[in-house]
C-alpha cells in the first residue's frame, strides 16, 4: 500500500468530485491526519519563516 497526501481548495467542484470518487472506492481510504491543528499551524508557519525554528517550549504546552 502508498500513501499520498494532496492539498486541494475545499471549494472546488473538481476537488469535491475527486473527494467523492475516493470515498466511493473500496480500495482507497481517506486517513485524516493524526497530528494536532495547532501543531500543524505552528510547523507551518516555522516553514514560512527564515529560521525554520520552532521552540520546544511553544510545541509542549
Amino acid at each position: 500500500m502508498k500513501t499520498i497526501t494532496f492539498a486541494y481548495n475545499s471549494r472546488s467542484k473538481f476537488a469535491k468530485a475527486l473527494i467523492a470518487l475516493i470515498e466511493a472506492s473500496d480500495d482507497v481510504k481517506i486517513i485524516e491526519s493524526p497530528y494536532e491543528p495547532d501543531f500543524v499551524a505552528k510547523i507551518k508557519q516555522s516553514e514560512k519563516s527564515k529560521k525554520r525554528c520552532v521552540k520546544a517550549s511553544d510545541v509542549w504546552k
